[in-house]
């Protein structure tokens, strides 16, 4: 998955710069969270983190061509937001392989921002932090957007951010937190996007 997701980023002919993937202790598990502006997030995310990860994704992205069969064959994982119990089994999938060390992306907006500007957060998604108490790591990405705009097929050269904030801990927290975990997370990441517009 990562050498596709290099391959994706490579074809783009877009820069990637990336900071404070420092922060992130390979040997460790987290969930890493991060804002959504194109499809061109994951390959993005895939090529510059260097953990081993998977997504937890809704339902539809699986369906779209290339990238849904990517997506099932390294072991990413759907969310049907529709179906309750289909959700939590999902959940209890992508919680046996944190167990076993594998981390994970959420995109707790629940899908690409159409306007650019970052929607509320879900809280879903911050359930298996809490369950398995493993570190919730905010991301920031931009730029995304203009090499891949939501409703266009067109790939164009662009400039792409990518900013790792610091873990944040859910030790001790308890499934009650699950909204202000994700509020945390939100803030975050706001705030590390704010900060790259202006530099």
């Amino acid at each position: 998955m990562r050498w596709w997701a290099r391959m994706i980023v490579a074809t783009s002919l877009s820069q990637v710069t990336a900071k404070g993937i420092e922060k992130i202790d390979p040997s460790k598990t987290y969930i890493f969270c991060c804002n959504h502006l194109s499809y061109m997030d994951p390959p993005v995310i895939l090529a510059t983190l260097r953990h081993q990860v998977r997504f937890l994704a809704k339902k539809s992205l699986f369906r779209i061509p290339f990238l849904g069969w990517a997506m099932r064959c390294g072991g990413h994982i759907p969310i049907d937001r529709e179906n309750p119990r289909a959700a939590v089994r999902s959940l209890e999938s992508a919680a046996e392989q944190v167990r076993r060390g594998m981390s994970f992306i959420i995109f707790p907006e629940g899908g690409r921002s159409l306007d650019g500007n970052l929607q509320p957060f879900l809280s879903g998604g911050f359930r298996l932090a809490l369950k398995l108490q493993v570190p919730v790591v905010p991301i920031a990405i931009s730029g995304t957007r203009q090499v891949l705009a939501p409703g266009s097929i067109n790939i164009h050269i662009g400039s792409v951010q990518l900013i790792v904030g610091d873990p944040i801990s859910t030790e001790g927290m308890t499934p009650k937190d699950r909204a202000s975990l994700a509020a945390t997370a939100r803030r975050n990441i706001e705030t590390m996007l704010a900060k790259s517009s202006e530099s």
